[in-house]
Parts: structure tokens; sequence; C-alpha cells
């Protein structure tokens, strides 16, 4: 089951087709785009409730008296990071590593569970 009901995805897009004003605007901001390599000056994104609609030329973002807007002023903005390879199983204090990882600019971790599976089973990986 989706988490997003199609009027969820077609307002997303009628926010990124300018159809429709963003839930939340954060302008001014230089986007690191990591495809590219470049740093892009003066970014706009806009959100439709909790997914990014558009990011690029604000003039393209419709907003009214309703849109939450964020003012960048030329902080830098780039994705979530993903560590692609840990061995959170085996990591004592989860919490200080989520602290680090957050610091650095991950959002995202990808873990194997061996540890976990040899000693608790598959009930250890559902609770991990």
């Amino acid at each position: 089951m989706s988490r997003y009901n199609s009027s969820d995805i077609a307002g997303t897009m009628e926010v990124a087709l300018g159809k429709k004003p963003a839930s939340m605007l954060i302008k001014n901001g230089k986007l690191i785009n990591v495809y590219s390599g470049k740093i892009e000056d003066n970014i706009s994104i806009a959100i439709y409730k909790n997914r990014f609609a558009y990011i690029g030329d604000l003039s393209n973002i419709l907003i009214d008296e309703d849109t939450s807007i964020i003012d960048a002023n030329g902080a830098y903005i780039m994705p979530g990071f993903i560590d692609a390879h840990t061995h959170l199983d085996s990591i004592f204090q989860l919490g200080e590593y989520a602290k680090y990882a957050i610091l650095s600019g991950n959002t995202t971790a990808i873990t194997e569970t061996a540890m976990i599976a040899n000693s608790f089973g598959y009930k250890g990986v559902l609770y991990f």
C-alpha cells in the first residue's frame, strides 16, 4: 500500500507545473548538485505536503498566503547522503552513531544484520 494517495501525487505534479501553490517554499539557497558536481546559486524548492515538487528558479513557483516560506539566505542545500556500508548491528551505542551521521549529512544507513540474526533469529532482525 502506498503512503501517498492519488490526490497527493496529483497535487505534487500541479505544484511542479506552477498550477497550484506550494505548501512550503525554501528560497535563496545554494544547491549542491551531486549529479553535475556544481553548486547552483539562488535555487528555490517548492514542497507540497511532505514531497519535493520542484527545484529551480523561484519565478516558476506559485505561492499564496498559506505557503510557509523559509529564506535560506545563501545557505547550502544538499540531498541527504546514504551511508551504503555500515555494521550497525555491531555498534553498541546506536544513538552516538546517529548523532554523528546526521551532523555529516547522512540521512540513510544501509546495514547488514548477520550478528543480530545469528544471535536472536528472525524476531531479532524484525526488532532491530
